[in-house]
């Protein structure tokens, strides 16, 4: 009987530490796409859009593989920014409507709000 607990009890250790180990790797899979976003905002900031393209792309690679629709969205709507610097309008709006499209799904409405009016002032200009 004892024997039984005492395997019991391992065994939800075991499996505790498990829970514990991948959500150690969740949490630092998204911070690691959280740095690539801040530093593609930096450098698009400091008008170095090539290196920030990178960036993003990579934070984008990261959220499709964890299916993180929202880091997706950002990561496209920057994307589309970029272009927009670049006066590369038509790439700007395929990647902002992409971003619409995700945040409509996961229903963030400041992420629409700010997509629509990106692509609205892709217009103007």
């Amino acid at each position: 009987m004892d024997v039984i607990i005492i395997l019991g009890i391992m065994g939800l250790i075991y499996v505790l530490m498990l829970v514990m180990y991948h959500y150690q790797r969740i949490s630092k899979k998204k911070k690691t796409t959280s740095n690539l976003m801040l530093t593609g905002i930096r450098s698009t900031r400091q008008g170095n859009y090539e290196k920030a393209l990178i960036y993003f792309y990579k934070a984008y690679e990261n959220s499709v593989k964890d299916d993180d629709k929202e880091r997706m969205a950002d990561a496209l709507y920057n994307m589309g920014l970029v272009y927009k610097h670049q006066d590369k309008t038509d790439k700007a709006k395929l990647f902002f409507e992409k971003a619409l499209k995700l945040y409509e799904e996961t229903q963030n409405e400041d992420g629409k709000r700010e997509t629509i009016q990106a692509t609205e002032s892709l217009r103007k200009s």
